[in-house]
């Protein structure tokens, strides 16, 4: 049976007690005398410290023995501190090297075909041959080509470009002559027998001088239009054309 130690004035749970026993004289039967205790051996207690482990903020701190009386062997659970505030900002570091090229991706979706082209539409006629036109003040003559050049969406004539696409046209004309009458000689583009806006030119010419006269326009255009170049003389009288190349009309589609 293990002893209990107590204090002065206590019972042990072996019946004695000398402090109780030196005063029970008023009171007997007195206790019996305790045994004399037994010495604790020298050198047959062990104290190890064993793990240190860190437990969770707000936890208590233990001291657990996981060995015996004799051979103790001390493990310490001591809690995590409270996160102190954030330290300054530190200086900006240098900048690393450049990292290898990455590998290339693979190719995306094909995308959706987009809208057709514009193909555009165009023609032109060359007059080479010397002609000689009898005109009358104040109307309009067509001049009739002897060269149809390369055409694309458009019907050539001999006096005559027909749209088959509508659009934006840009058309140029050229015309050289010579009147044999002082006259203002003016040349015209027409669209269906009416002058387009902006596409006429003038220039006043001696008895004999030879002028050339030019133009470009721009202009919208419908399907079905027919185009020529005219020619028109402020008196009456003859007007030759007589140079290699006397008169072009050229059409493209812009839009």
């Amino acid at each position: 049976m293990n002893r209990f130690h107590y204090q002065p004035g206590t019972i042990s749970d072996l019946g004695c007690s000398e402090p109780l026993r030196k005063g029970c004289a008023p009171f007997p039967p007195c206790p019996p005398p305790c045994p004399p205790m037994p010495p604790i051996p020298e050198g047959t207690v062990s104290v190890t410290v064993g793990q240190t482990v860190t437990g969770a903020p707000g936890t208590a701190a233990q001291v657990i023995n996981r060995g015996t009386e004799q051979n103790v062997v001390l493990d310490f659970l001591i809690p995590t501190g409270a996160a102190g505030p954030a330290g300054p900002q530190g200086i900006q570091g240098a900048t690393g090297p450049a990292g290898p090229q990455g590998a290339v991706g693979p190719a995306g979706p094909q995308g959706e075909p987009g809208p057709a082209g514009l193909v555009p539409a165009y023609g032109g006629m060359v007059q080479n041959t010397t002609e000689t036109l009898m005109l009358t003040a104040g109307t309009q003559t067509p001049i009739t080509f002897d060269v149809l050049l390369p055409s694309f969406s458009l019907t050539e004539e001999n006096a005559s470009l027909t749209v088959t696409v509508p659009g934006t046209y840009e058309i140029s004309y050229q015309l050289t002559a010579t009147p044999a009458n002082a006259s203002v000689l003016t040349v015209s583009v027409l669209n269906n027998g009416t002058a387009l806006t902006g596409g006429s030119a003038s220039l006043a010419a001696d008895a004999g001088e030879a002028v050339e006269i030019s133009g470009d326009i721009l202009v919208t255009l419908a399907a079905s239009d027919v185009l020529t170049l005219d020619i028109s003389a402020s008196v009456d009288g003859p007007v030759s054309m007589d140079s290699a190349t006397n008169a072009v009309l050229l059409v493209k589609q812009v839009g």
